[in-house]
């Protein structure tokens, strides 16, 4: 892990320096983002968050754009309810592994929903349902679990999430978030293969255009101990074209070049672990795929409620682990790697 230290320089604006030490090995909990105009309010109808631009400033109850994470806009919705379905896919050429020998090459896919609802006691809720499945191709000279150099070949990930945001003063919000996760080959079982996490914090909002936000998050890790963190965050509205978003593991820089066309520069540490089948002389192990990406996301808005992203990058960073009984296995590092990404979003 010797290069963790330094690429980790990268998220510094996003965390306190121990939560970034502490990401090197673990993924923080992400709470479900709310659309930056979804903070837009200036009656007690929209409670939750204050105005973030002119068209939510001059007495008007929608505003211009529905924005999740990033992008342009997908439709004028009112402030009610929002709920978009995404198809993603991303792939990860062979990798050549910096000791043993061999490359190991990935292939990803899956499919997200979302929704967020304002409630009646005026705070907003968030629900995301993800299903990822992921393809190894191992062609390695050494073993990397167990005794086996081929280990297995797909894996799947589900997750359930929710966040409930609500509002204590005019400038200052809380959110607290759950999520439960199984992952893992298709054969093993439903509780080895469960995480659990949890997300709790406060939002203030500095100005129309600057929320930040503070709190803490706990979740659990297969074959390995839980972990309880504090996190901070940045979310800038520079001007109506250039947004800046910084939390746990992410920091993000959104341009929106014209009405369709957006271009997201990034840097993410992600982390992926799933419950094996034995094998290679090992009962029930588990297996982490951790990596830091450099990359950038072109955002195209096909009509009022479609988008379409092509996305390129650099995995600067990546090491796969095997856990068994509570311990580390093997740690193995690869060599850096281009990747390429692509995404259909379909709001409602």
């Amino acid at each position: 892990m010797r290069s963790t230290t330094i690429l980790s320089a990268i998220l510094i604006s996003a965390a306190s320096a121990a939560t970034l030490q502490a990401q090197s090995t673990v993924r923080p909990v992400p709470r479900i983002p709310l659309p930056l105009d979804w903070r837009a309010a200036d009656s007690a109808e929209t409670p939750v968050f204050t105005a973030v631009d002119s068209a939510a400033s001059n007495g008007s109850t929608q505003v211009r754009a529905a924005r999740f994470e990033r992008g342009p806009v997908l439709a004028e919705p009112t402030l009610e309810r929002r709920v978009e379905v995404e198809a993603f896919g991303s792939l990860l050429p062979g990798a050549m592994v910096e000791t043993g020998g061999g490359d190991v090459s990935t292939a990803r896919f899956g499919w997200r929903a979302r929704l967020l609802q304002q409630t009646d006691g005026g705070g907003t809720l968030g629900i995301e349902f993800e299903n990822e499945a992921a393809f190894y191709d191992f062609g390695l000279s050494s073993p990397i679990v167990g005794t086996d150099t081929d280990p297995f070949n797909d894996v799947y990930r589900t997750r359930l999430a929710s966040t409930y945001y609500g509002r204590v003063a005019s400038d200052l919000s809380y959110f607290h978030g759950f999520e439960i996760t199984i992952a893992g080959e298709p054969e093993t079982g439903l509780a080895d293969s469960t995480i659990l996490g949890g997300t709790s914090g406060l939002a203030f909002h500095a100005s129309e255009n600057v929320q930040i936000t503070g709190g803490l998050m706990a979740f659990t890790r297969l074959e390995d101990d839980a972990v309880l963190l504090p996190f901070i965050g940045l979310d800038w509205q520079v001007n109506e074209s250039l947004r800046i978003t910084a939390e746990g593991n992410r920091v993000a820089l959104d341009a929106q070049l014209n009405d369709a066309v957006d271009l997201e520069v990034y840097a993410v540490y992600d982390q992926r672990q799933f419950r094996l089948e034995d094998g290679g002389g090992l009962t029930a192990p588990a297996f982490r795929d951790e990596q830091i990406d450099l990359g950038a996301t072109l955002g195209l808005a096909v009509g009022e409620d479609t988008r379409i992203e092509f996305g390129v990058g650099f995995t600067a960073w990546r090491e796969l682990t095997t856990l068994a009984d509570g311990a580390t296995v093997l740690e193995v590092e690869l060599d850096p790697q281009p990747f390429a990404s692509i995404g259909l979003t379909v709001g409602f």
